[in-house]
């Protein structure tokens, strides 16, 4: 785009910051959901998550997704980790 005045120059310099601006936001608001919670609408006031939401959960969708072998092989270890503890008993 090139501006054909000052005004016009301006008017870019101003839209490329606030472009930047709402990115670093929009990026930021990520790392406060995950680490924080909810944000409410009504009161501004952060919501926390609890940990099995906020951490087991994300984690164990992303490693399903990620590997689509997952669920076949997910059975047969979660036997032999119940067949080991079991074995090994109470400590």
């Amino acid at each position: 785009c090139i501006p054909s005045g000052p005004q016009a120059l301006f008017i870019l310099y101003v839209g490329r910051m606030l472009e930047i601006f709402v990115d670093g936001v929009v990026f930021l608001d990520i790392f406060v959901w995950f680490f924080t919670g909810d944000i409410d609408v009504d009161t501004h006031a952060i919501i926390p998550k609890p940990f099995f939401t906020r951490c087991i959960i994300p984690g164990t969708l992303v490693q399903i997704l990620d590997h689509p072998t997952l669920p076949d092989l997910l059975p047969g270890l979660l036997k032999s980790t119940i067949q080991l503890s079991s074995s090994i008993g109470y400590s």
